[in-house]
């Protein structure tokens, strides 16, 4: 196994002489087998180690243990080693994502951190085929399209994966020949997580049932999907640079030149387009592209809305993506809650003012319209200020009964053209607050409610009713 290690590292040009390398270490077989390789194929190219290992807080005890023995093994070889807790639950619900997210956001920052502190060239990971076996199957599931599936990279900046091409099997064959200790994660068992229901039944049964080399396979096939991605950015690149014109926020795709393109590269074009106004690539899926594409062929003047406040909107000769604008021509932000904290809106000239209580006192709920109280444990994602998203929802029964907002909107006689501009109290796609129309089910106070999120809006005109409210009163 270490020879063809050392061949895979040498093909990849992974390391250089002298290079100074972060290695991120939980304690697992994986991380304490690269641990050990590194240490011995180090020698050939002079390696400096630099050990990082993340308490993410989640396990208790055990978690404890497992810090302590990667700090012991370190200390007894002379590695430098960096050990770092973080409250990954709480991080993953202050930046509104999965706590599998926010753990690889925390590792990856410790990670950097620490090349900045030692000047280290390169970080090494302990990702192996099943890992990407596993990821190409995640991605497949979730409907991920050819970039998606070229899985994991050997070597991307400077992080690189010596053990990628080595099979969980033959790693724990090593540890055990060699004698080498490493910790078991509990948590590897658990049904919780997507990736492990791929990692304990789905490969498995794979591997027993249809062919024992599906794990080669499902990689070959992802380093396969690698070279049409290379392909398609390419040619897509190429295409987009002659039939789009860009500038600030917005995008204008010539119509001729876009029908003229085969419907794949349509769809990478668009994809490039929305892209490059919403500066951002997650949660741009298929159906939203498709939807855009389906504007080639209406009249002039239709467009739909889409994540990140994008609107596409069918021209006479072109299809313009652009961010959405309110009155004035002002783009419209999202602003994050800081709890406790506050908030200034310049769009609706308001302040929320957020609050953390304990309800251990049973304290008296407010009737004043402007301040709502929510059971704080029950919100698991991120409390942002923004203006409609396509998607959103109400509760607005106890039972769990809901509504959209734009079906609330609509019943409200909101004036289409103000219902962009209106500004909600959002977790996710759930909101929980349009304010004077609709507070969500959801998030009520109860007898089990310890934490209670004290919300009050804070008119800053002097009359108590501004620009904002005359929106939705047309």
């Amino acid at each position: 196994m270490l020879d063809q290690i050392q061949q895979f590292v040498k093909k990849q040009h992974m390391f250089e002489k002298n290079d100074r390398v972060v290695v991120g270490v939980s304690g697992g077989a994986d991380s304490m087998c690269l641990l050990n390789v590194l240490m011995r194929i180090g020698r050939e190219y002079s390696l400096t180690l630099f050990v990082v290992h993340v308490n993410h807080q989640i396990r208790g005890a055990e978690a404890d243990q497992e810090e302590e023995f990667v700090r012991r093994f370190c200390l007894e070889h002379g590695i430098s080693v960096n050990c770092i807790k973080a409250d990954v639950k709480a991080i993953a619900k202050d930046m509104g994502c999965s706590v599998e997210e926010a753990g690889r956001y925390v590792r990856y920052q410790a990670f950097e951190e620490e090349c900045k502190q030692h000047n280290c060239h390169k970080i090494a990971i302990a990702h192996n085929m099943n890992d990407n076996a596993e990821t190409v199957l995640f991605h497949l599931f979730r409907g991920s399209k050819a970039e998606g599936m070229s899985g994991i990279h050997a070597v991307s900046n400077k992080i690189v994966r010596p053990l990628l091409e080595t099979k969980r099997s033959a790693i724990e064959e090593f540890m055990k020949e060699e004698n080498i200790a490493y910790c078991t994660d509990s948590s590897n068992l658990s049904l919780d997580y997507t990736r492990n229901k791929i990692r304990n039944y789905v490969l498995p049964y794979v591997n027993e049932q249809i062919n024992e080399r599906s794990i080669e396979h499902i990689v070959s096939f992802a380093k396969e999907m690698e070279q049409v991605s290379v392909y398609l950015r390419k040619q897509t690149a190429q295409a987009f640079a002659t039939i789009a014109k860009e500038s600030d926020d917005c995008v204008e795709l010539n119509l001729e030149g876009l029908k003229k393109q085969e419907k794949i590269l349509q769809q990478s074009i668009m994809k490039m387009a929305i892209e490059k106004v919403s500066k951002k690539k997650k949660d741009i899926q298929e159906k939203h592209i498709q939807s855009a594409l389906q504007l080639i062929w209406k009249q002039s003047g239709k467009s739909i809305a889409l994540p990140y406040h994008i609107i596409v909107q069918r021209g006479y000769t072109t299809l313009i993506v652009k961010k959405s604008e309110g009155k004035e021509g002002k783009v419209f932000k999202d602003y994050k809650a800081i709890i406790p904290g506050t908030v200034f809106v310049p769009e609706m000239n308001c302040e929320y003012r957020f609050e953390l209580l304990d309800n251990s006192e049973k304290v008296r709920i407010p009737k004043n319209c402007y301040t709502k109280w929510y059971d704080y444990d029950k919100i698991k994602d991120a409390v942002v200020i923004r203006t409609r998203q396509q998607g959103d929802f109400f509760q607005i029964h106890k039972d769990g009964g809901k509504k959209t907002v734009k079906s609330l909107l609509i019943d409200e006689k909101v004036p289409k053209e103000n219902r962009d501009v209106i500004y909600l109290l959002a977790s996710g796609h759930h909101i929980l607050w349009l304010p004077q129309l609709r507070t969500s089910e959801a998030f009520l106070i109860d007898e089990t409610t310890r934490r209670i999120l004290s919300v009050t809006l804070v008119p800053l005109e002097k009359d108590g009713l501004n620009s904002y409210e005359k929106c939705w009163k047309g």
